[in-house]
C-alpha cells in the first residue's frame, strides 16, 4: 500500500512538471465531412453524404514534440440511401469531442508534419426527421485519427472517425433487416491556433 501511495505521489509530481513545461494554444477549426453509416449497404444502395464541421480547438505542446489536442466540434454527418429508386438523405448532427495524442516531426522552416489518434465522444443534437427520437441512438463513441501539416498557427489535416457504437435503436431493428450500423466519417480540416 505504501508503494502504491509513493508511486501516486511520484506520478502527480511528474504530471505537474510536464504541464508546467507545456505550451498551450487555442484556436478555431472547420472543414468538410464525407460520412456514411456502416451496415446499410447490406440491404440498400448507399452513397456518402457531404457535410461540415466547425468548432474550437486547443493544443498542449510538450518539449518532447508530443502534443495533446482536444476539440469541441459541431459535426454534420449522415447517409444517402436509395429507397424506391430514389436517393434520400438523412442528416445526423453531433456535438463531438475528439481528443488526439500526437507527435510533431520538424520538417524545417517552421513546418511540422503531425499525426495523432485518440478517442471521441459525440452527442446527437438534431438532424432530419427527429432521428435521435425515433431511429438512432443519441450518444456515439469511437476512435479518431488525423495527420497533416502545421505551419506557424495554421494546421491542415486529413482525419477519419471510426464509430464503435451500434447507432440503431433496438425497437427499430426489430422491424427492419439492418445489421449493426456505425458512423464513418472522413474529414478535411483547417485550423488556426493563436
Amino acid at each position: 500500500m505504501k508503494q502504491l501511495f509513493k508511486l501516486s505521489i511520484a506520478c502527480a509530481f511528474l504530471s505537474v512538471a510536464l504541464v508546467s513545461q507545456a505550451q498551450v494554444k487555442y484556436g478555431v477549426k472547420g472543414g468538410l465531412n464525407v460520412s456514411t453509416l456502416s451496415g446499410y449497404a447490406d440491404v440498400v444502395d448507399t452513397k456518402q453524404k457531404p457535410g461540415f464541421h466547425v468548432g474550437v480547438v486547443s493544443q498542449v505542446n510538450f518539449p518532447s514534440r508530443v502534443f495533446i489536442q482536444p476539440e469541441l466540434l459541431f459535426s454534420k454527418e449522415g447517409i444517402k440511401a436509395k429507397w424506391f429508386r430514389k436517393y434520400t438523405s438523412r442528416s445526423l448532427n453531433y456535438l463531438q469531442l475528439p481528443v488526439y495524442i500526437g507527435y510533431k516531426i520538424d520538417a524545417g522552416w517552421g513546418l511540422n508534419i503531425i499525426a495523432g489518434a485518440g478517442p471521441y465522444l459525440a452527442c446527437g443534437v438534431g438532424g432530419t426527421d427527429k432521428p435521435f427520437k425515433d431511429i438512432y441512438r443519441r450518444f456515439d463513441a469511437g476512435l479518431s485519427g488525423m495527420g497533416g501539416i502545421q505551419f506557424e498557427g495554421f494546421q491542415l489535416t486529413l482525419g477519419y472517425d471510426l464509430g464503435l457504437c451500434d447507432q440503431h435503436k433496438s425497437a427499430f431493428k426489430r422491424v427492419t433487416p439492418y445489421s449493426r450500423t456505425a458512423n464513418r466519417n472522413l474529414k478535411v480540416s483547417l485550423a488556426y491556433l493563436f
